[in-house]
């Protein structure tokens, strides 16, 4: 069997990628870390260790998907013989990718979205729109890791610095880009790129332990200045 743990919440997907490492451990299996492309010799390893007597395994792989250039015939037989195989457990991590983006057929989905929150607080941040800012910023639930709404607001910013620039985000929808395209016109192009300079200097200084405040607090710092 396959399970692809994937999402744009990447900071909730990899802490469920590896708790399950750590479940199957407890459970007694040899867990084993392999590249995308070793997929294709898990098959040969279980051949070498037939006893009912070996100790069981679970395979975990990192972005299968973005490392895979070309699922080839042979490659198709070796995952859809894995997935109908009930006694054999594969993991694969994709970072940041959607579900519906996924070409592996057949295999469970375990996906990761962000809440319906974060993507309001996106929408809201642009030059005069403070005060609603601000209050879907602290309005989220303290559940909400801050790396992810630190990561989920860096990464929109840069899609709108590239907006601004007529540079078409990767893997993004014709609305999606429309809505960026909106929002990109209540931004000043050198206060776009100076929040964004200052988001830098917030990874930088939590990154070194220089940061007095958490990266919540200081997103709501920074807002007040540019908003």
């Amino acid at each position: 069997m396959i399970t692809v743990v994937c999402g744009e919440d990447n900071i909730g997907s990899r802490n469920y990628f590896l708790e399950l490492k750590n479940a199957y451990i407890s459970k007694g299996y040899e867990t084993k870390n392999i590249a995308p492309l070793e997929i294709e010799e898990i098959t040969k390893w279980l051949a070498q260790s037939p006893s009912l007597f070996s100790q069981k395994r679970a395979y975990f792989i990192e972005n299968f998907q973005k490392k895979i250039n070309k699922i080839n015939s042979k490659l198709l037989k070796v995952i859809d013989y894995l997935v109908k195989n009930k006694d054999i457990e594969v993991f694969i991590w994709e970072d940041n990718l959607p579900g519906r983006t996924l070409k592996l057929k057949g295999v469970k989905i375990q996906e990761f979205k962000p809440s319906k929150n974060i993507f309001q607080l996106l929408d809201a941040c642009f030059p005069s729109n403070l005060t609603k800012f601000l209050s879907l910023l602290r309005d989220l639930p303290d559940k909400t890791d801050d790396a992810f709404i630190f990561v989920m607001l860096a990464r929109h910013i840069k899609n709108l610095i590239l907006i601004k620039n007529n540079v078409m985000p990767k893997r993004m929808t014709v609305w999606q880009i429309k809505k960026l395209q909106n929002q990109a016109k209540y931004w000043p192009s050198d206060k776009l790129i100076s929040f964004y300079e200052g988001l830098c200097r917030i990874d930088i200084s939590v990154k070194t332990g220089k940061n007095p405040f958490s990266i919540r607090k200081s997103l709501d710092l920074m807002a007040c200045y540019y908003l």
